[in-house]
């Protein structure tokens, strides 16, 4: 029936029942389709197709499958490379479920290729047919080979592959697998927290260092294809952006002074960048380096019910200055407010200075707790959350709408302006800026704020004004993704 979903049941359970069997004899789907084209209660069409060709490319018969496809041509040219560069490989299929709908259906298939030296790959690919003056046709494309490979490329086995170690958020991998161990893959890239990478990689087994790669040309390597392949462990992810963390790192090198910059995912956490540059000689200040908020701590006030010591500190807490946090292999500080003594006290604290410190990681918490609405976790690996040492509650939705007023104001119309035009729709920048005096003379220059679903703070040592730290703000603004 057309533009109607439909599926043979029958032919369905009997593939399905194929798999179970080859899932419970080797764990992955490498069950030929025992069905015969010949069998007179087949269902025909699209279902019949697919066999065919499943068959004709198990055989390694490129000409055969190729005219079961809708461009025999391109086809044949597409199998017979990938067949001439695994001349030893042999690959067995299972054809799953074929679901029509009116002239179009698409066959779940199971692919494992066997290359020798116990060495096999496999992973499930999908192939879409379409109905054509009443015959079906494969859709022919190289994805219907791996759902990774493009027009020009072919499969490839490739011996001694940096295989990724630690990765970041999307896959991309941070540290690989070399000669002596975990390696990274930019040298400079993400150096706060390489420490805890390697060590966390090096604490595991290497895997078997090879892999099934989309080549193109005669020796060009696209890419290492997904799927059950090398045996060994498995990369291990983290929360990190890649293209994010490169932002901020060029974002701090622009600085002749020590800078840092953190960024956080408010809605879950995830701590997406963390940078240093060259200057910074006292290790990771970004996460645990100490600091007066100056006027920053307007946020504080701003959230506060009245500017009294007892107010003040239960308002730095609600919004996360107090916390504390176990990140597996990174140690961090977000900062220290405690309720004044005395009055003098307490009139520094409401400049940020005395007693009063903050890190650029409590400081980018903060504002994602603003962000959010909500407490916020830090994570930095996807498999080991954070574990909260000292939990906080964030503040009502009538004082964070104060405290975003404030941030959103300092953007509109205060020392941020100048960052206005990076502001668009629902990703409108709030931020606050400020100096604050340390010993020796000098005055560090921050910045905060959120703008959608991304929160960072800043740091210029001895910036000696806020447009220190705004510059950094919106170099980093302009280079994200």
């Amino acid at each position: 029936m057309n533009g109607v979903v439909q599926s043979d049941r029958r032919w369905a359970i009997i593939a399905i029942v194929a798999l179970v069997a080859g899932f419970v004899g080797a764990g992955v789907w490498v069950l030929r389709n025992e069905l015969s084209p010949d069998d007179d209660a087949r269902p025909p069409g699209a279902w019949e197709t697919a066999w065919e060709y499943v068959t004709a490319f198990d055989e390694r018969k490129a000409g055969a499958a190729a005219e079961l496809t809708t461009d025999p041509k391109a086809a044949a040219e597409t199998l017979r490379r990938v067949f001439r560069k695994l001349p030893d490989a042999t690959v067995s299929s299972a054809l799953g479920e074929v679901k029509t709908a009116g002239d179009k259906a698409s066959a779940t298939v199971a692919v494992e290729w066997t290359f020798g030296d116990g060495r096999t790959f496999s992973y499930p690919t999908k192939v879409p047919l379409v109905q054509r003056s009443g015959t079906w046709l494969v859709d022919f494309s190289p994805a219907v080979v791996h759902p990774e490979l493009e027009e020009g490329q072919y499969i490839a086995v490739a011996d001694k592959v940096r295989v990724p170690a630690v990765v970041d958020s999307s896959g991309e991998p941070l540290l690989v697998w070399g000669d002596v161990g975990p390696q990274p893959v930019k040298e400079n890239r993400a150096k706060v927290v390489l420490p805890a990478m390697l060590t966390a990689a090096q604490e595991r087994k290497p895997p078997e260092r090879w892999a099934v790669v989309a080549m193109k040309g005669k020796n060009t390597r696209v890419r290492i294809l997904s799927g059950d392949g090398p045996q060994g462990a498995k990369p291990l992810p983290t929360t990190l952006s890649i293209p994010l963390q490169d932002a901020a790192q060029a974002a701090v090198d622009t600085q002749r002074k020590p800078a840092a910059l953190i960024a956080f995912r408010p809605s879950t956490g995830a701590l997406v960048a963390v940078a240093q540059n060259k200057h910074v000689d006292q290790g990771p200040i970004s996460l645990s380096g100490l600091y007066p908020p100056g006027s920053t701590f307007s946020l504080v006030r701003a959230a506060a019910e009245n500017e009294s010591a007892g107010a003040i500190a239960r308002a730095a807490s609600s919004l996360g200055w107090n916390a504390d946090f176990d990140i597996p292999g990174i140690g961090t500080e977000a900062g220290a407010v405690r309720k004044a003594g005395d009055s003098f006290q307490l009139a520094d604290q409401l400049k940020g200075q005395g007693d009063v410190f903050v890190s650029p990681f409590g400081l980018a918490l903060v504002v994602s707790t603003v962000a959010k609405g909500e407490a916020v976790t830090p994570q930095f690996w996807k498999a080991h959350p954070t574990k909260v040492l000292t939990g906080y509650q964030a503040p009502d939705e009538e004082t964070l709408a104060a405290v975003r007023e404030h941030m959103r104001t300092t953007v509109t119309e205060g020392e941020a302006s100048s960052l206005k035009p990076l502001s668009s729709g629902e990703a409108e920048l709030h931020a606050v800026t400020g100096t604050a005096r340390a010993g020796g003379g000098k005055r560090h220059s921050w910045f905060a704020g959120y703008a959608g679903d991304l929160a960072f703070a800043v740091l210029v040592e001895d910036g000696g004004s806020e447009k220190a730290a705004l510059s950094v703000a919106g170099k980093f603004l302009r280079e994200r993704p």
